[in-house]
């Protein structure tokens, strides 16, 4: 979140809303005169001794627009400290008390803390047995080459490794914490669990929100970026309730919340969260169901497929899912906000195109359904000719022998644009190609196309975001299931 926190002589000490980025512009506009202006900064430090100020004389700090004022004399100060977020500029050489105060949200969740080569130390709890013990630090020691940030693990090194009674008063000081386990088995979150916003006891994990949440200890894991109640400007990740590399790597990828619940085996999100202000924990949200828009996979794939034919301009964008999921009903918005498909742009004769579209129906058509309708050409033209007396006279399959018409919906995919029996062999179609199973199957049925284009990751990017920009909620941005 925090890029560049100071230049020269002015340095950002806390933004007013810790989830938005902030901005200072400031400049002596001559001796002991300063100009500022701001966005989302609440305090902002003037580092003295600065050639552009006098100590003895009183510096005045005006906004670039001229209603806010203040001025302070320097004297033999270290700093200048502006709050600039009220109605009028505040300024002293006092530092303030809520500086003094533990380090400030940064957003970014765990990320800030693995990802700015900050001091890392990963502590299991070495509490609860000797059994406890040895599962605890071999957790640890699978978790201690994990990135957490897309790679699989680090190519040389990671981090080290301490149970709770290694850890130094120094280390607590002067690194951040990967803490393992819980209260009752790990020393150091003993330490800290009053000043934590996740308590664990009688067997239940409560989130302590506005309206607090309640989960079973035994059914959940959760992740917790906090500060670290026993040290000054250190943070602290609480992974609790997990029992494998593969859970907590699944949670990892959850982005940027600050809070994570999740069912046992990290794959399910419960619940997440941010910080707000200065360590205050929002009110945690489910995150929303897929099915809450779109009843089915094909019913998803059909809405997408049709929103990027239209953003790339195609006549016709098909999204093959030869295996739809079949766990669509446990996925979330935010789970499907993470697909990045691949997608090409090709031009197709009509006549492949349609062959391309047979060879769908064909492939959605049990091998011991009538297969004629993907027989031939005609046979596909001439379907809507057919009398209702001669419908009613062809022999009718056994029931179990033929997909309901959700059932091949369900395993259609996405076709958006000319419909199968309205293509014409003598165009040429612009056909965008979703994810690459679909390239798979050109050769094969000795279809030719010619490439326009791969859509790169700014232009899938941009297309995607049309879609998802009048569909999810902006807190809707954690994965829902692996």
């Amino acid at each position: 979140m925090l890029c560049f926190t100071h230049a020269y002589w002015a340095a950002i000490e806390r933004f007013a809303d810790p989830q938005q980025p902030g901005q200072v512009e400031a400049a002596f506009v001559s001796p002991n005169q300063l100009s500022i202006a701001s966005r989302n900064v609440k305090w902002l430090s003037i580092a003295l001794p600065c050639k552009w100020v006098d100590p003895g004389q009183p510096v005045r700090i005006s906004s670039q627009d001229g209603f806010r004022r203040a001025q302070v004399t320097a004297g033999p100060a270290k700093a200048i400290y502006l709050r600039l977020d009220g109605e009028q500029i505040e300024a002293t050489t006092q530092r303030p008390a809520e500086l003094e105060d533990l380090t400030a949200y940064t957003g970014g969740g765990a990320q800030r803390m693995l990802c700015e080569g900050r001091p890392v130390r990963l502590v299991y709890g070495s509490g609860g047995g000797a059994e406890s013990a040895a599962k605890a630090k071999a957790l640890a020691l699978s978790l201690a080459r994990v990135t957490f940030n897309g790679r699989e693990e680090f190519e040389v090194g990671g981090y080290p490794v301490l149970a709770d009674t290694e850890v130094t008063d120094e280390i607590l000081a002067t690194c951040d914490l990967i803490l393992l386990g819980s209260p009752a088995d790990n020393a150091i979150l003993a330490r800290m669990a009053d000043q934590l916003p996740v308590k664990i006891a009688d067997g239940q994990v409560t989130v302590q929100a506005n309206v607090p949440m309640r989960y079973r200890q035994d059914e959940v894991g959760f992740t917790l970026a906090w500060r670290n109640p026993l040290a000054k400007d250190r943070l602290i990740w609480w992974l609790g309730g997990f029992d494998s590399k593969e859970a907590v790597a699944h949670v990892a990828e959850a982005g940027e919340a600050d809070l994570v619940v999740t069912e046992r085996k990290g794959r399910f999100v419960l619940a997440r969260a941010k910080v707000v202000g200065d360590w205050q924990l929002e009110q945690p949200s489910p995150p929303t169901p897929a099915r809450t828009l779109w009843p089915t996979y094909a019913a998803y794939s059909q809405a997408l497929a049709a929103s990027l034919r239209t953003s790339l301009d195609a006549d016709v964008a098909i999204w093959p899912n030869w295996d739809p999921p079949d766990d669509f009903g446990d996925q979330t918005l935010g789970y499907l906000r993470t697909a990045r498909p691949e997608m090409h742009l090709v031009d197709l004769s009509g006549k492949d195109l349609r062959q391309m579209h047979l060879d769908r129906l064909k492939r959605l058509t049990p091998a011991t359904a009538p297969a004629t309708a993907a027989s031939s050409p005609a046979s596909v033209t001439s379907a809507p000719s057919s009398s209702p007396a001669s419908a009613a006279s062809a022999p009718a399959s056994a029931p179990s022998s033929q997909p309901s018409p959700q059932e091949l919906a369900d395993s259609q995919g996405g076709w958006a644009g000319t419909p199968g029996e309205q293509i014409r062999d003598e165009r040429t179609y612009r056909v965008l190609l979703i994810n690459g199973t679909v390239c798979r199957g050109l050769p094969n049925g000795g279809i030719r196309a010619r490439v326009v284009r791969y859509i790169g990751d700014e232009e899938r990017a941009a297309a995607l975001q049309r879609f998802w920009g009048g569909v999810i909620r902006p807190e809707e941005q954690t994965p829902g299931r692996r």
